[in-house]
C-alpha cells in the first residue's frame, strides 16, 4: 500500500514536471508557469515578427526615396514645359515674322514683273518682234537673290528667337546685340526691331523705345508685340486708358501669350477694375503656372481686392515662393493679418 502510493506520487511529479506546475503566490492565487519549450516557441514568433517589421520599414523608407526622386523629375519636368512653351512662342513670332516677310518678298516680285512686263512691251513695240531665247539661256539656271535674301533672313529671324531667350533670363545687353545685328540683316523684320524697343524699355530709355514702336505700328497697327509695348510706354505715362486699350488688342491677337495676359490684369487693377484684372492674372498663371510673377501679381490683387480673398491670396503667394519669388515683408503682413 504504501509502495503503491510513492508510485502514484511519482508519477505525478512526472506529469507536471513535463505539464507545468501550479504554484501559489502570497495572495493566494495560483501562478502558471509555461514550460520552456512553449516559451522559446514564442520568443522566435516575437523575433520574426520584428524581423518583419524592420524589413517593412526599410521598404517604406525605398518607397519615400522613389516618391522624392519623382517629385523632383516632376519639377524638372515642370520647368521643362515653361521652357518648351517659350520656345514655341519665339517659333511663332519667328513664323509670322516669315511669313510677313515672304509677303513683303512677293510684293517685290510682282513690282519686278510688272516693270518687266513694261520694259518688255516697249521692246517688242521698237523692234517688231520678241527675241528668241538661245539655247545657252534656255538652259541657264535662274540666279538667286543678291546676297542670299533666304539665308539672310533666316539668321535674322535666329538672332531674334536669341535675343527673345536673352532677354526673359535677364540679359539685356546682349539681348539688345542680338536684336540689332538681326535688324541690320533684316531691315524689314519688324520683330527685330521692336526686340530693339523691349530692350530700350528695359533699361528705362522710353523716348527711343517709343519712337522705334510707334515706327512698327504705323507698317503693321495689329502686330501684338508692338500693340504690348505701347500699351507698356502709355502705362508707365500714366496714360491708364490707352494703354489698357493697346494691352487689350495685344491679348486678342495673341491670347496664348501669358506675358501680355500679365501686363493687361496690371493695368486692369491700376484702373479699378479688379474682376477683370484677377481674370487676367489667372488666365496668365494658367497659361505659365510655373512663372512666379505671375503668381506673386495675382497674390497682390487677391489681397487687395475690395472684397479679399485672403485664403486664395495665402496660397498663391505660397506658390509664387516655391516657385522662386522673392518674400514681400508688406504682403506678408497683410495675408497674417488677424
Amino acid at each position: 500500500m504504501i509502495r503503491h502510493l510513492i508510485s502514484l506520487m511519482l508519477s505525478l511529479i512526472f506529469i507536471l514536471g513535463i505539464t507545468g506546475c501550479a504554484s501559489t503566490a502570497p495572495n493566494g492565487e495560483d501562478i502558471v508557469t509555461m514550460p520552456a519549450s512553449q516559451d522559446a516557441v514564442g520568443r522566435k514568433e516575437i523575433d520574426r515578427l520584428e524581423k518583419d517589421l524592420e524589413r517593412l520599414g526599410k521598404g517604406r523608407e525605398k518607397l519615400q526615396d522613389q516618391i522624392r526622386e519623382m517629385e523632383d523629375k516632376l519639377t524638372d519636368l515642370r520647368r521643362e514645359l515653361y521652357d518648351a512653351g517659350t520656345r514655341i512662342r519665339d517659333i511663332k513670332y519667328a513664323s509670322d515674322d516669315i511669313i510677313q516677310e515672304k509677303e513683303k518678298i512677293q510684293k517685290d516680285i510682282d513690282r519686278l514683273d510688272e516693270e518687266a512686263a513694261g520694259i518688255t512691251a516697249s521692246i517688242y513695240a521698237l523692234a517688231g518682234a520678241a527675241p528668241a531665247a538661245t539655247e545657252t539661256e534656255q538652259a541657264r539656271p535662274a540666279k538667286k537673290p543678291a546676297g542670299g535674301n533666304e539665308e539672310t533672313s533666316s539668321q535674322a529671324i535666329s538672332l531674334v528667337a536669341t535675343g527673345n531667350r536673352l532677354l526673359a533670363a535677364g540679359d539685356t545687353g546682349g539681348a539688345e546685340k542680338a536684336f540689332r545685328t538681326a535688324a541690320n540683316l533684316a531691315p524689314g523684320l519688324l520683330s527685330a526691331r521692336l526686340g530693339i524697343a523691349a530692350c530700350l524699355f528695359a533699361k528705362g530709355e522710353f523716348g527711343p523705345a517709343r519712337a522705334l514702336v510707334e515706327a512698327a505700328l504705323e507698317e503693321d497697327d495689329s502686330i501684338p508685340q508692338g500693340l504690348a509695348l505701347h500699351g507698356l510706354l502709355e502705362w508707365n505715362d500714366g496714360n491708364l486708358r490707352d494703354a489698357e486699350r493697346s494691352l487689350s488688342r495685344a491679348v486678342k491677337g495673341d491670347p496664348g501669350n501669358a506675358q501680355y495676359h500679365n501686363y493687361y490684369g496690371i493695368v486692369l487693377h491700376d484702373r479699378g477694375k479688379e474682376r477683370s484684372a484677377i481674370r487676367e492674372l489667372e488666365k496668365a498663371v494658367e497659361l505659365s503656372p510655373n512663372a512666379p510673377d505671375y503668381h506673386y501679381n495675382l497674390a497682390v490683387v487677391l489681397a487687395g481686392a475690395k472684397s479679399p480673398d485672403l485664403d486664395r491670396a495665402r496660397e498663391v503667394y505660397q506658390k509664387a515662393l516655391r516657385l522662386g519669388s522673392e518674400a514681400d515683408s508688406e504682403l506678408e503682413a497683410v495675408l497674417n493679418a488677424p
